[in-house]
């Protein structure tokens, strides 16, 4: 009688996470994530653009690291929400296997100087 019930809970939750794309929440420098070669994975950023500050990436190697999309969500998950605090979603595919050092910088764009700079390394296989 718990078989099929079982059975169905099993098969529910293998197919929630299936296909869903990893998300790594980067909180601190220099991080080392290993990811699959053309296989998109997200970073994720707090940010405060109702205070002026965004992420920004600096140069990269653009032949092998892509950068598919950008986007940001109010850390409430709500929609009705201005100001506070967002999360910043960069969702990247690395096409060849290799090392790659991707460097973010946290500023307001008209201050020079910055306010968090984060390195992740990338191990691409």
């Amino acid at each position: 009688m718990l078989k099929l019930p079982t059975l169905l809970l099993l098969f529910f939750s293998c197919s929630i996470c299936y296909c869903q794309t990893d998300t790594t929440f980067i909180t601190a420098d220099s991080p080392i994530l290993k990811v699959k070669e053309n296989e998109p994975f997200v970073l994720k950023f707090l940010a405060c653009h109702s205070c002026g500050y965004n992420w920004s990436l600096n140069k990269v190697d653009s032949s092998c690291v892509k950068l598919i999309n950008v986007t940001n969500k109010h850390t409430s998950g709500r929609n009705d929400i201005v100001g506070g605090n967002e999360f910043e979603f960069w969702e990247f595919k690395v096409v060849a296997v290799g090392s790659y050092i991707l460097e973010f910088v946290y500023k307001r764009p008209w201050l020079k100087e910055n306010e968090k700079v984060f390195r992740v390394e990338l191990i691409v296989n």
